[in-house]
């Protein structure tokens, strides 16, 4: 499973689910968000193997991975376009502070790895290494 898939979209869904609550009316306009997600995961999951069968050195047309890829790129368009344009918006428009603090509450957890408890931590462990490797390349290369 992809990022998006593990964190992004069940907080999404989460919201979601709350915005149904508070005015059912505007989701109804947007649709069927969770069905997107899910169209998402399978277009994800088709370019993965296209991807995989090109890198395992597979006969793969051009054309079909051109499809795939092209299939992928349109729907993530569509979706991040609705969610800009629609979701997030009625979502800012209709949940109040005890809505956001209830979702974020079943949102927080510590694995999450842009936003859980310990990333400060994992990016600074990061930060540190490429520094350490850019140290110790540029006394080896001599710059």
């Amino acid at each position: 499973m992809s990022f998006p898939d593990l964190y992004h979209h069940p907080k999404e869904d989460l919201v979601f689910a709350q915005l149904k609550l508070r005015a059912p009316d505007v989701v109804e306009q947007i649709g069927d968000l969770r069905r997107e997600h899910e169209a998402l995961a399978a277009r994800t999951r088709e370019l993965h193997a296209g991807l995989k069968a090109v890198f395992d050195e597979a006969h793969v047309p051009r054309e079909a991975f051109v499809r795939w890829v092209r299939a992928f790129i349109d729907l993530q368009e569509r979706h991040m376009q609705m969610e800009e344009t629609e979701f997030f918006p009625a979502a800012l428009q209709y949940l109040g502070p005890d809505d956001w603090r209830e979702l974020e509450a079943k949102m927080t957890t510590a694995d999450d790895p842009l936003f859980g408890e310990r990333v400060g931590e994992r990016f600074e462990t990061l930060r540190r290494s490429i520094l350490r490797w850019q140290e110790e390349h540029r006394i080896q290369g001599g710059h």
